[in-house]
Order: C-alpha cells, then sequence, then structure tokens
C-alpha cells in the first residue's frame, strides 16, 4: 500500500543498474522544460511560451568509502572516463509508491576533502531520453 500523508526524505532512495548508492546522504531530481518564446505584438505586454525540450538530471552526494561492495565513488569516475550511461532508478521500497526511472550519463564526479572533516563526493548525471514513472512493485 503506498505511504500515506508526506514521505519522509531519508525512505526515498538511489539505485544505479538496481543497486543502491552507499552512503548517500542527499539524492536530487529535477526534470525541466525548454520554453519556446511566442510573444508577438498581440500579446499584451505579457510574455507568452511554448513548451518545448524537456530534459532530466540527478545529483547525489555521498561519504567516501573504498570498501563498499554498491555503487561508490569510484565507479562514477569509471562511467565518466568510459562515457558509458547507467540505469538510474529513484524510489522508496513501499509497494504502491511513485517511482522514477531512466537511464543517464556521468557528468560531474568531485571528491571534498576538509581537514579533518570526513571525505564525501558529489556526483551529478544528465538523463538521455524520457524519465518514466511507474508505482513500485516490488
Amino acid at each position: 500500500m503506498a505511504t500515506s500523508g508526506i514521505i519522509n526524505a531519508t525512505d526515498l532512495k538511489l539505485y544505479f543498474g538496481g543497486t543502491l548508492l552507499a552512503e548517500c546522504k542527499q539524492a536530487a531530481l529535477t526534470v525541466n522544460m525548454d520554453e519556446m518564446a511566442a510573444t508577438t505584438k498581440d500579446s499584451a505586454g505579457w510574455y507568452e511560451f511554448l513548451p518545448g525540450m524537456r530534459s532530466w538530471e540527478v545529483t547525489a552526494d555521498a561519504w567516501y568509502r573504498n570498501d563498499q561492495a554498491t555503487y561508490e565513488a569510484h565507479d562514477f569516475c569509471s562511467l565518466i572516463a568510459a562515457r558509458t550511461s547507467v540505469a538510474v532508478t529513484f524510489r522508496t521500497s513501499t509497494s504502491g509508491d511513485v517511482y522514477y526511472t531512466g537511464t543517464a550519463y556521468p557528468t560531474n564526479w568531485s571528491i571534498n576533502a576538509g581537514t579533518e572533516e570526513n571525505t564525501s563526493y558529489n556526483i551529478s548525471l544528465k538523463g538521455t531520453g524520457s524519465i518514466t514513472q511507474a508505482s513500485y512493485e516490488p
């Protein structure tokens, strides 16, 4: 049964190729639509536009570790080097909850190593093709 009320962000997780992103602290999915100008002299001083191309992207921050058996920082460096895409899924583990899935290319990867701080990394992936919305059925 789908989650009722506001979903706790801790329950919404990011998966790559069906594997949970290890030690993820924050993840975001953004879907965009470009605007095509349609303003004319008849627009009465108001901008008008038509819908254009759509795109989507995923960003995440995670703790950097060397001993994970799941997706980890090193995997994203390898994907970028090989120009390889990966299946992305953003979902809870509750049956009936809406989830999002698609294929994306990693476009940015960085390691953050401040003095006397836990090491973390950031990733950005750009979707290729559409993103699909469905209900999760385990």
